[in-house]
């Protein structure tokens, strides 16, 4: 019996010991213990009016950043994202940052841990859409608003929900094939990873407009996985068992130059033309600018996490989501040959993605940018 209380007591130290792993303030306050307690935006009433970002004279927030992961340059950039947000506001936030890599108990445990430390706002990037649902009474029950963005959840009593819409973004590259080849096309896929809610919404988005249009042949399909090392050994396989492919569709620009380096090593470039999805890492906006990518593109922004921050802040203020269900929907930039500078920072690394253009123009769009989605309106913080 003894044995067995001591292996119960090892246990639960380990749970405790799990929570605080992988979790760092980024921005630490003189005194982070004096935050006001959480706020859900009809309970804050008593907050400062909005006007310019962050500009309320001594408040101090408190943010727990609950993240599924980080893996991939895409969710790099958009930690990054959340970070320099934060960093820009100061002594006004104090930021609690949690990677979970992309274990669910991880996450749970982070989110107990971060409410436990009287955060007065959580933003949530889901690794999963069903065990991760909790979280949300959990915030619910302490007061604190809860803002997921990224990922979906089995929860819809979250406070708001920050994302762009996959589906979407699929559907404007493929009116772009049809304008492209109108007699037809025969086409292979490079697709994400098999289940990811987003790889289904986009080959969904896809489908819509290419399947009930026969002249429109997809020859096979097969995960890239959004990387490109993936995305080389499938097309490698594609190019050997298709000979007659016109078009190489890319879920994702890190996949589709994987990808075009099997076309090239087997010169095949003057046959088969790369289109993508969501190619907008410097890299690939270099690669539309040279026309190896087709000139017609959308963009999955990684600023989704620096918007997310934006919104507990104002929800914090007093601010109400006034959006359809609580939707802070980004919008699917098309990204062309004419107007990819406009995305490119060509002073970061080319493995980077240049989020900050895009960001300031979401934020500072006055008609369907981001003070649209709230009751007062607001101005990017310089």
């Amino acid at each position: 019996m003894k044995r067995i209380k001591m292996v119960a007591l090892m246990v639960a130290v380990a749970l405790v010991v799990m929570a605080f792993v992988g979790c760092g303030t980024t921005e630490k306050s003189p005194d982070a213990s004096s935050a006001a307690p959480g706020t859900t935006g009809t309970e804050a009433s008593s907050a400062p009016e909005a006007s310019d970002a962050g500009s309320a004279a001594g408040e101090h927030y408190t943010i727990g950043f609950s993240n599924a992961g980080t893996g991939n340059p895409w969710r790099a950039s958009m930690v990054e994202s959340v970070e320099m947000i934060c960093e820009e506001y100061g002594d006004e936030i104090t930021l609690i940052n949690c990677d979970a890599n992309f274990d669910v108990t991880k996450q749970l445990a982070d989110c107990e841990d971060l409410l436990q430390q009287n955060i007065d706002a959580l933003v949530l990037a889901p690794a999963v859409s069903d065990a991760l649902a909790p979280v949300v009474d959990m915030c619910n029950e302490a007061g604190v608003p809860v803002i997921v963005f990224d990922r979906t959840i089995d929860n819809d009593n979250y406070t708001a929900y920050v994302a762009t819409d996959n589906h979407d973004l699929a559907i404007p590259v493929a009116n772009y094939i049809v304008d492209t080849w109108p007699d037809g096309a025969n086409i292979f896929y490079v697709s994400g990873t098999a289940g990811a809610g987003a790889d289904t919404e986009r080959t969904e988005g896809l489908m819509s407009v290419l399947g009930d249009k026969p002249q429109y042949k997809i020859l096979g399909q097969t995960d890239g996985n959004w990387n490109e090392a993936d995305a080389l050994a499938a097309a490698e396989d594609a190019l050997q068992a298709y000979p007659d492919i016109d078009i190489l569709l890319c879920s994702d620009g890190c996949s589709g130059l994987g990808a075009w380096q099997a076309v090239v090593d087997a010169g095949r470039q003057d046959e088969i033309t790369l289109v993508c999805f969501d190619a907008w890492r410097n890299d690939c906006l270099k690669a539309i600018g040279d026309g190896t990518i087709a000139p017609y593109t959308t963009m999955l922004p990684t600023y989704v996490g620096a918007v997310a921050v934006q919104t507990a802040i104002e929800i914090l203020k007093g601010n109400e989501v006034v959006a359809d269900n609580k939707y802070v929907s980004l919008p699917c930039p098309i990204i062309t040959s004419e107007n990819y500078k406009d995305y490119w920072d060509q002073s970061l690394p080319d493995t980077e993605y240049s989020w900050k253009p895009g960001y300031e123009m979401f934020m500072n769009d006055t008609e369907n940018g981001f003070a649209t989605f709230f009751t007062k309106p607001l101005s990017v913080k310089s």
